[in-house]
This record gives structure tokens, C-alpha cells and sequence, in this order.
């Protein structure tokens, strides 16, 4: 009986732990009109850690004299520590605030205008099946199923353009697609499914769903 309880307990605080998480996220809205439903590329940054990406890296945190106020340092060097003694590029972003960010996207869409609005949210747990998502995960979590450390992710049904093709992203029964329609040539409809992958410098595990 002792055994048991010990390991529902173990069993608790493990889920705690993964959990106890700090992020702050954009969230998608036409021209900032939060009255109409989201549409766009929504973005989720976990906070006091140095997140590489394939540009350089990021470290997000929340302003200790404004809890409504956050910074973001941008190191140009995918290798960084974050240390403050580096020369970066800083900016703050307030909550409840609309802005014009677009970090992240398939760079064979052209002409990207995209607005979100900022928010700080407290262990997130579930989040909302989308079209396409894409999520980092630091190189030991094996499972992918820890904290991550950077989300994106385009809208449900939300096409993108370049010259000759659209690209329309949708989950269907929980698997991502993409739809890829070029000009004088059929559409082409495939999955954009991947799990627990190693991302392209070999620092993180990364997984696309809905």
C-alpha cells in the first residue's frame, strides 16, 4: 500500500514539473481585430530559456518591475548562451497589446502580413488542434512530451500564396495536411505529419502536428 501511494505521488509531482511552465504567446488576429475569429501564424516562446533556431537564438522573459511587460533579446548567433554580455537586438512587447510578427514561416510564401496579439499564460496543457503546428523540444526529452520551448503554429483552413501556387493547411481527425495547388498543374494533398524528429542542426527535437 506504501509502495503505491509512493509512486502515485511520484507520479503527481513529475506531472507538475512538466507542466510548471511559463510561456508567452501571439495569437493571430486579421489586421488586430480580436472580434473576428483567429486566422494567421500564432507563436508560443517558453520564458528564461535560450532557444536556438535555425537564425540565431531567442531569450524571452518577463520584466521583474512589469509583470505585463515582456522582453524579447535576439542573439544573431545560433550558438549563443543569451548572456546580456553579447551583443543582441531587444524588444518589449506589453500584454493585451496587437503587433505586427511574422519569426517564423514556409519561406516559399510571399508577401506575409501577420498580426497577433500578446498574452502570458501559466502551464498551458492543451492547446487547440490547428493546421499546421510546429514544436521544439529540448534534445533530452526523447518522448517529446516535456515542456516545449518554442511553438508556431498556421491557423486551421488558412492558404498562403506565392507567385504560381496556394498552400492550405487544415487538420483532419487529427493529422495535419497540406494543400499544394499549382498553375495549370492538379492540387497535390499530403500529410505535414512528423514526430519527435531532430531538428536540421542537431540541437533539439522537434514534432509537426495539428
Amino acid at each position: 500500500m506504501r509502495i503505491s501511494i509512493f509512486i502515485l505521488l511520484n507520479i503527481i509531482i513529475s506531472s507538475a514539473i512538466v507542466n510548471c511552465a511559463t510561456y508567452v504567446n501571439f495569437t493571430p488576429h486579421p489586421k488586430c481585430d480580436t472580434d473576428k475569429q483567429e486566422s494567421g501564424i500564432g507563436y508560443s516562446w517558453e520564458t528564461n530559456t535560450c532557444i536556438h533556431l535555425y537564425d540565431g537564438s531567442y531569450y524571452v522573459s518577463i520584466d521583474p518591475n512589469d509583470k505585463n511587460s515582456v522582453n524579447m533579446l535576439f542573439f544573431n548567433n545560433p550558438n549563443s548562451n543569451c548572456g546580456h554580455g553579447e551583443t543582441n537586438v531587444s524588444r518589449s512587447y506589453e500584454v493585451g497589446n496587437c503587433y505586427q510578427v511574422a519569426w517564423y514561416y514556409d519561406p516559399a510564401f510571399y508577401n506575409v502580413v501577420n498580426y497577433a496579439v500578446m498574452s502570458i499564460v501559466e502551464d498551458p496543457g492543451y492547446v487547440n488542434p490547428e493546421g499546421y503546428r510546429y514544436t521544439l523540444y529540448q534534445m533530452d526529452d526523447t518522448d517529446c512530451q516535456g515542456n516545449p520551448l518554442f511553438s508556431y503554429y498556421y491557423t486551421n483552413g488558412i492558404t498562403f500564396k506565392n507567385t504560381l501556387q496556394t498552400f492550405t493547411y487544415d487538420c483532419e481527425q487529427g493529422i495535419p495536411y497540406e494543400y499544394v495547388c499549382t498553375e495549370n498543374v492538379s492540387c497535390i494533398n499530403t500529410t505535414t505529419e512528423f514526430q519527435c524528429q531532430k531538428s536540421n542542426d542537431g540541437k533539439n527535437l522537434y514534432s509537426t502536428t495539428c
